[in-house]
C-alpha cells in the first residue's frame, strides 16, 4: 500500500507542478501587461515592472492554489484512470475510499504548503512589490509617506510617514476624555523612533487643555508614552488579505480592544485558516469524478470540468464573503461555509460511488 500511495501521490504532485507553472505563468503575464501601464512614471522601467510581477507571483499562486490542486488531481489521477491503472488497482481489491485516502494524504501535504506560503512568503513579497512600485513611480519620500489614522485608548493618532516599522514621522495625536468627550490634550512631533521598549520623540510639542486654561510644553527630545507596539503600525499599511495569520490576529485584537469594526480582518483570518482545508476538499472531490464520469474522457474534457468546478467554487466563495459582511454573518460561517458545503458534496459522492 505504501507503493500505491507513492504512485498516486507522484502522479498528483507531478501534475500539480505542471499546472501551477502553467496557470501562474499565464497570470504573471497578465500582471506584467497591467504593470506596463505605469512605464514612464518616475523611474518605473521595464525591469521594475518585471521585478514587481515576480514578487506578485506568490500571491497569484496562493489565490489559485485550490484550482491548481483540483486540476492536478483530475488530470493526474484521470491519466491513470484512462490508462487503466486505477481499474487494475480496484480489481486488486483496493476500495474507492482507500484510493481517496491516498489522494487525501497528498492533499494534506499541499494544504500545509499553501498554509506556509500564505503565512510567510505572500505577505513579505506583496509588501515588497508595493514598496518598489511606489518608490519607482513617486520616489523614496512618497514611498515612506503613508498617512494612517489609528486609535489607542483615548488617543486618536495620525501618522504621515512610515520609513520602517520602528520609525514614524510627522505625528499628531488628540486625546479625548472617554466620559466627557472633551479634547484634553494634543501632541505633535516631527518623528518618533521605537528604542528600548519606548517611543523617543524629536521636537515634541504637547498642549494640555483643562478648565484652568491651556498649557504648552516643548521639548527637542522626549519620551512619548502611548503604549503602541511598532509592529501594529505596519498592519495598517498592508491590506488584510496580505497579512499573515499572526498579523491578522494582532490586528483583530487591536480593533476589538478599541471598539472598532473588525469584520473584514476576521473574515480574512478565517479564510486563511480555511485554505488548507479547501485544498484537501478539492482533492477528495476530484476522486469520484476521475473514477466515474471522467474515467474514459480525454484530458481536454477533464480540464474543462475542473475549470468549471473551480470557477463555480470561486464565485460561491466570493458571494458568501460579501453576503456575510452585508448580513453580519459570523466570520467563520462566511469563510468556512462554501468549503464545508463542498466537503459535504465530496463525501456524499464518494460514499455513493463506494457503495456501487
Amino acid at each position: 500500500m505504501k507503493i500505491l500511495d507513492r504512485h498516486l501521490r507522484g502522479a498528483m504532485l507531478g501534475m500539480c507542478v505542471v499546472v501551477a507553472l502553467a496557470l501562474t505563468g499565464i497570470s504573471g503575464f497578465v500582471t506584467l501587461v497591467e504593470q506596463l501601464d505605469d512605464l514612464g512614471q518616475g523611474q518605473f522601467t521595464l525591469l521594475t515592472a518585471t521585478l514587481v510581477t515576480l514578487l506578485k507571483l506568490p500571491e497569484l499562486l496562493y489565490q489559485m492554489f485550490p484550482l491548481i490542486v483540483l486540476l492536478s488531481t483530475i488530470l493526474g489521477l484521470g491519466g491513470l484512470a484512462a490508462a487503466g491503472e486505477l481499474v487494475v488497482i480496484q480489481a486488486a481489491g483496493v476500495s474507492v475510499l482507500r484510493i481517496a485516502g491516498a489522494a487525501a494524504k497528498a492533499g494534506l501535504m499541499l494544504g500545509v504548503a499553501v498554509l506556509l506560503l500564505g503565512e510567510f512568503i505572500v505577505p513579505l513579497a506583496q509588501h515588497k512589490a508595493d514598496e518598489i512600485s511606489v518608490q519607482a513611480r513617486f520616489g523614496q519620500d512618497r514611498a515612506s509617506s503613508r498617512t494612517i489614522w489609528l486609535r489607542q485608548g483615548e488617543h486618536f493618532i495620525r501618522v504621515e510617514a512610515l520609513p520602517d516599522h520602528r520609525t514614524a514621522g510627522r505625528i499628531r495625536a488628540l486625546r479625548v476624555d472617554r466620559d466627557s468627550h472633551r479634547l484634553t490634550s494634543t501632541v505633535a512631533m516631527d518623528a518618533a523612533v521605537y528604542q528600548g521598549g519606548r517611543w523617543l520623540a524629536r521636537n515634541l510639542r504637547v498642549t494640555e487643555i483643562d478648565e484652568a486654561g491651556v498649557k504648552i510644553r516643548h521639548q527637542s527630545q522626549g519620551e512619548w508614552d502611548i503604549g503602541l507596539e511598532p509592529e501594529l503600525l505596519q498592519l495598517f499599511v498592508l491590506k488584510a488579505d496580505g497579512l499573515s495569520l499572526r498579523g491578522l490576529f494582532q490586528y483583530i485584537r487591536y480593533l476589538q480592544d478599541n471598539g472598532l469594526d473588525a469584520t473584514a480582518p476576521k473574515y480574512a483570518f478565517w479564510r486563511k485558516l480555511a485554505a488548507p482545508l479547501t485544498v484537501m476538499v478539492m482533492v477528495i472531490l476530484a476522486v469520484p469524478f476521475v473514477l466515474g464520469p471522467l474515467r474514459d474522457t480525454g484530458a481536454s474534457e477533464r480540464l474543462f470540468i475542473g475549470v468549471m468546478i473551480g470557477i463555480g467554487f470561486y464565485v460561491v466563495n466570493e458571494v458568501a464573503g460579501s453576503l456575510g459582511q452585508v448580513f453580519d454573518w459570523p466570520a467563520a460561517t462566511a469563510a468556512l461555509g462554501p468549503t464545508a458545503m463542498l466537503a459535504g458534496i465530496a463525501l456524499w459522492r464518494l460514499q455513493s460511488f463506494g457503495r456501487r
